[in-house]
């Protein structure tokens, strides 16, 4: 017991704390393979101002409000091209686009390369990675391609299941594969 307690001030100094981190915890950590690697970004204040504008401009959906939230998004991108949360965002505005202009192909393959991109960056929040697999499920059902489609909904529901639709747009898949 002594000679642990003259070692214990040297290990909290050292910093190696997960050391003490249990068996199950850890497992929990990596049960997820969608968000296990994730490292989310804390966002300022403006950048969070700039990204609630853009998603409440999003869910007006009309052309003019497009606009502006991809205006923003490539704001945002200009700043910094290495953030998730920003390539989900524009994407999500480019398919908006493309259903306004009765489903562009240019602006939808805009869309699936700009979410696509933010799925492979580990620092997303996992509310806009839920976003963006939400988008290339969308864009997947579009396409008629319904495996694609519940693989792409089914890893949004892992990335987050609280986020706004995803339980319905998994309902209309598995309605759809019913059939």
């Amino acid at each position: 017991g002594i000679i642990l307690f003259s070692y214990l001030p040297q290990f909290f100094d050292s910093g190696e704390f997960h050391f003490f981190q249990s068996g199950f915890s850890k497992k929990i950590n990596t049960k997820n393979p969608i968000i296990r690697d994730l490292i989310s970004t804390k966002h300022n204040d403006e950048i969070l101002i700039e990204l609630k504008l853009a998603d409440s401009l999003l869910r007006l959906n009309d052309v003019e409000s497009n606009l502006e939230a991809i205006t923003i998004a490539d704001i945002l991108i200009n700043e910094d091209s290495t953030q998730g949360d920003f390539y989900s965002l524009r994407g999500q505005a480019y398919y908006q686009k493309a259903e306004l202009q009765n489903n562009s192909e240019p602006l939808i393959d805009k869309a699936m390369a700009d979410l696509q991109h933010s799925t492979t960056l580990n620092n997303i929040n996992r509310d806009y990675l839920a976003k963006a697999y939400m988008g290339i499920s969308d864009i997947y059902l579009l396409m008629n391609n319904l495996s694609k489609a519940d693989s792409a909904i089914k890893k949004a529901l892992r990335a987050n299941n609280r986020v706004a639709g995803v339980r319905n747009k998994l309902k209309t898949i598995i309605k759809l594969k019913l059939q």
